[in-house]
């Protein structure tokens, strides 16, 4: 059985908002249409997993990201509240800009951090 790359991130809502908000403009928002074409079919596949032991990071199996140099931060001016309700909705009704700020910063990282 093949083994999933995983992205190492420090906290729950990071993985939510990596699942849940990161990967659909990856490949249907803000980035559907920039190269290399099927850029972000790499990181569709990619499981996050929680570990706050470790620094951000992407633990290749196999393959290589044919892009990892997103600007996540982008998508604050642009949809900053719909990520923030998402993962509100999802079960974290506290969560609010600062937090959302660590956890795209951290994605950043861990997507940009590649170890085979």
């Amino acid at each position: 059985m093949i083994q999933p790359t995983l992205l190492l991130i420090p906290t729950e809502t990071a993985a939510v908002l990596f699942e849940h908000v990161i990967k659909g403009q990856l490949s249907d928002g803000m980035w559907e249409n920039s190269g290399p074409t099927g850029h972000w079919e790499f990181w569709s596949q990619t499981v996050p997993q929680v570990d706050a032991t470790r620094p951000p990071q992407t633990l290749l199996q196999s393959a290589r990201p044919k892009k990892c140099g997103y600007r996540l931060g982008a998508l604050r001016s642009v949809i900053q509240e719909e990520m923030i309700e998402d993962v509100q909705k999802r079960g974290f009704p506290t969560y609010d800009v600062k937090q959302l700020i660590a956890d795209m910063r951290a994605i950043q990282k861990g997507m940009r951090t590649l170890v085979p």
